[in-house]
């Protein structure tokens, strides 16, 4: 039984470890809030999935921390096609995972991330911005947004 213990206590050492290796302490020293607008604008399918996955565990790394996140995403360009309804602005072999992504997007709003679809890249691509996935704000351009928010103290990520 104490063999028993103590490994069960060792291997809670070395997880406990392998948990402080990923968040590293020193960048995060004093910060009890971060905020970050994220440029998003990955056209192909299954890049932009990713992008919406690294989102959201870079937001959970943070509150793991003890860090309050605060993320805005801007998406434009390519990006933009795959945030609507419908999908006549996407290829059909990328139907299934731009369900997928609709998903990921409401569970990053439901976790407090805000989305702004950028009006400048729908009317370049000519998408109809009744097609924007309804709980997405859209804004003139989203360049401005970026500019806005990181001369208001957000990080910017850029996103390809």
């Amino acid at each position: 039984m104490k063999k028993f213990l103590a490994s069960v206590l060792l291997l809670l050492m070395f997880a406990a470890a392998a948990i402080a290796d990923e968040i590293p302490s020193e960048p995060l020293a004093g910060l009890s809030t971060v905020k970050a607008v994220i440029d998003l604008n990955q056209g192909k399918a299954n890049l932009l999935d990713l992008r919406l996955v690294s989102i959201r565990k870079t937001y959970e790394t943070l509150k793991s921390a003890g860090i309050k996140p605060i993320f805005i995403v801007v998406v434009r360009g390519d990006a933009s096609a795959f945030m609507t309804e419908t999908d006549k602005y996407i290829s059909a072999m990328d139907t299934g995972l731009k369900k997928i992504m609709h998903k990921r997007v409401h569970e990053l709003m439901d976790m407090g991330i805000r989305f702004q679809q950028c009006g400048l890249s729908l009317s370049n691509m000519k998408v109809d911005r009744a097609d924007v996935l309804h709980d997405i704000e859209i804004v003139k351009n989203g360049y401005v947004s970026l500019i806005a928010y990181q001369n208001k103290g957000y990080a910017l990520i850029p996103m390809d």
